[in-house]
């Protein structure tokens, strides 16, 4: 099942609240008050088809307030329940009402971000071009990979190539600003995480529903502690990081088929199927197109060798019940995967198969073994003096609390426990 980018805004904006930035139109955070500042160690690239009085500066996006200071995916209806409406008033033109319902909203939820994304459309229809850049600081800033494809597309803000050009031009630069933000985090110190929640299905007496097989993935900034989240939807069964070409590669699968049983045992494995893998560039911020590899399989490894990602697919003959293993190259130019020779295993495998994940073994000298999971705690260094753990809510739940303990010199926070009640699937220091 895909989950649009409405469900996973359904997600970010309870946890909006968390975010540094201001909530209100009119009041201006302390990143849209250095909107003209340029970032350090970044020079502006002035264009030459543009007058010099129409090239604003880049404007800055504070590393520290990138992303969300809360990693937890859970999805509350209620948080976007009050911008529907507001949706149906821009359909109908009716901006001066979709802005007063937006003010509301703002009010009784600082930091919504949608509510922030589509004030900016109504300013760029109202020809306040400066100010719509300005609401669009934060929602670019916490979840970039979301909302850049929406600004890139809205029709709204289109409006202001024409009527406001140095707006126009700011909003570009806006961009630009903050995927040089973005990659400066994301190719820095930080710790990757693939969360889930477990799945609540009413009359139905079967452990299988709370299996906790998929999720979304964040990355933890050791050095502003708070997450980005790269995955767009919640299908991730499990990641692998290559550091050599500062990528991570995403697998997913969109449904299964049950196992099936006998008074044996099981005779067949649950089959995954849509399965695809897809990639995030974490220099360049550039989302690599959905590499399908196939239905009906029952576990897939992931391995990087040199330029190549290759896959080796385990898939049940049903004819002799017996498994069958493919193994494939990914041609990302192609859009396809070719068949390779078998690939040796190596320390950068990742196998995933229905309900589990054998990560990477990847992990810092000090970390503990992720084969404890799920029921014991699992830390990581992502960081110096930081800590990344995941600790179980109760002895007998399958579910973990996620703390981060700072233990850097001088430091008073000490233990902070930022997600209740996740699944953690995989942990990966950067």
């Amino acid at each position: 099942m895909t989950v649009t980018i409405d469900r996973i805004l359904l997600g970010l904006l309870p946890l909006a609240a968390c975010l540094c930035f201001g909530g209100c139109r009119g009041c201006k955070s302390d990143v849209n008050a250095n909107a003209d500042a340029i970032i350090p160690g970044h020079a502006v690239k002035e264009d030459p088809t543009l007058p010099d009085a129409m090239a604003p500066p880049l404007p800055e996006i504070l590393h520290g307030a990138l992303g969300l200071t809360n990693a937890d995916p859970v999805q509350d209806a209620t948080a976007l329940e009050p911008v529907m409406p507001v949706r149906r008033m821009l359909m109908a033109g009716d901006y001066d009402q979709a802005r007063t319902r937006l003010d509301e909203i703002m009010e009784a939820h600082p930091g919504n971000l949608e509510a922030m994304y589509l004030e900016a459309g109504i300013m760029a229809r109202t020809l306040e071009g400066e100010e719509a850049v300005d609401a669009l600081v934060s929602p670019l800033g916490a979840a970039l990979p979301w909302f850049l494809p929406r600004v890139e597309n809205e029709p709204d803000l289109a409006f202001l190539r024409d009527t406001d050009p140095e707006a126009w031009m700011r909003l570009e630069r806006l961009l630009q600003a903050t995927r040089l933000a973005w990659a400066e985090a994301l190719t820095g110190p930080g710790a990757f995480v693939l969360v889930a929640t477990a799945p609540e299905v009413e009359g139905v007496d079967d452990p299988e529903p709370m299996r906790l097989n998929r999720g979304w993935v964040v990355f933890l900034d050791a050095h502003s502690r708070r997450f980005m989240p790269l995955a767009r939807d919640t299908t991730v069964a499990g990641f692998l990081i290559d550091r050599r070409l500062s990528r991570i590669y995403l697998l997913s699968w969109q449904a299964h088929e049950r196992e099936l049983r006998d008074e044996g045992g099981v005779m067949r494995p649950a089959l995954l199927n849509g399965v695809e893998v897809t990639f995030v560039d974490l220099a360049t911020l550039e989302h690599g197109s959905a590499v399908k590899l196939g239905d009906g399989i029952a576990s897939v490894r992931l391995a990087a060798r040199s330029d190549l990602l290759l896959a080796a697919i385990e898939t049940v003959d049903p004819a002799i019940v017996e498994s069958v293993l493919t193994y494939v190259s990914i041609d990302w130019d192609a859009g396809k995967a070719e068949t390779a020779h078998e690939a040796a295993p190596g320390p950068m495998d990742l196998v995933v198969r229905y309900g589990s994940i054998d990560p990477p073994r990847t992990q810092p000298d000090d970390a503990q073994d992720p084969d404890a999971l799920p029921n014991n705690a699992w830390c990581l260094a992502p960081g110096d003096g930081l800590r990344l753990c995941s600790v179980p809510s109760s002895k007998k739940s399958v579910l973990f609390d996620l703390v981060i303990e700072d233990m850097s010199p001088g430091s008073e926070t000490g233990s902070t426990t930022v997600a209740s009640g996740l699944g953690i699937l995989q942990m990966n220091a950067w």
